[in-house]
């Protein structure tokens, strides 16, 4: 592979494809297998709903099949903007502070980019989702959390602050990908308390902010009476330093869409360039959206 670029050398492939690939293998042998590997629905036992198909039908015969507006259509926005507020009590300006992509992954990546440079630390724990590939991506240096069954697989307030003193991002999921934990009101209201006091340290000194990016794709599949929390309800004063990525996955049929609330803005010199808060779907859940493969 020496043709290709120092980044492209530099990536790992994904396991979770390589599963992918032996199981589709283990299908066409003829084995009974219940693929739990991406995630995505079986449409054969999730179809569509009718309505939908009539409404995307129509939108075509309405010759509504050009290019959407960049940051999404506003009708969308402002519909996600008012699901935000009705669930979580939090509020996003859907003309400046929504963003809407065809999926996650999208947005993910951007926000990293958005806020890591070359060099910068990058907190995210283990197993996680894709965190690994995007911080290679964007030149950030790695600092892995690797997680424990007594925590649910999650990082705790205590195990990130022994790194963020000079890191530049913490990426969280919950419910998590791929194991399908979510963070506890205590649990998740610790981290936010903690990221808040180190920014009023850094802000003392003119240093740049620690960004949280939340993905939170998966919380409206969450089971067994678990309570999903958005960050921002626990703690209002993370506002500022918090991206949070929801998506499709639950909110739209089959990830057809996906959402970010609040841009980056630039406002002044010492925090220029400061994304606000983003808002995508993600995995958030003590007992929801476990992978693996049962098979016979």
């Amino acid at each position: 592979m020496e043709n290709l670029s120092n980044l492209a050398n530099a990536l790992d492939y994904s396991d979770i494809i390589h599963l992918e690939f032996y199981v589709q293998e283990q299908l066409a042998k003829g084995k009974e297998i219940c693929d739990l590997i991406i995630g995505d629905f079986d449409t054969q036992q999730f179809p569509m709903p009718d309505y939908l198909t009539a409404q995307i039908q129509q939108a075509y015969e309405n010759k509504q099949n050009d290019y959407p507006p960049l940051e999404g259509v506003l009708s969308l926005r402002d519909e996600v903007a008012k699901q935000t507020k009705k669930r979580f009590n939090v509020s996003y300006n859907p003309d400046t502070e929504m963003l809407i992509s065809g999926g996650a992954r999208p947005l993910l990546y951007s926000a990293m980019l958005a806020t890591v440079s070359a060099e910068d630390k990058v907190i995210y724990p283990v197993p996680s989702w894709n965190n690994m590939f995007y911080t290679t991506m964007c030149g950030g240096k790695h600092v892995p959390i690797e997680t424990s069954e007594a925590n649910q697989f999650l990082p705790t307030a205590e195990q990130l602050q022994a790194h963020i003193s000079d890191a530049r991002l913490i990426t969280l999921c919950s419910p998590q990908n791929p194991n399908g934990s979510m963070f506890s009101k205590q649990q998740l209201s610790e981290i936010c308390d903690m990221v808040v006091a180190e920014n009023v340290r850094r802000r003392a000194i003119n240093a740049k902010p620690l960004y949280v990016i939340y993905d939170q794709v998966y919380w409206m599949l969450t089971m067994q009476e678990v309570e999903h929390y958005h960050p921002a309800s626990l703690c209002p004063d993370i506002k500022p330093y918090l991206i949070v990525v929801d998506a499709g996955t639950s909110f739209c049929r089959n990830r057809y869409s996906s959402w970010v609330g609040d841009r980056p803005t630039r406002s002044d010199s010492k925090n220029a360039g400061d994304p606000r808060t983003y808002r995508c779907n993600g995995s958030n859940g003590r007992a929801t959206c476990h992978r693996g493969v049962i098979s016979k």
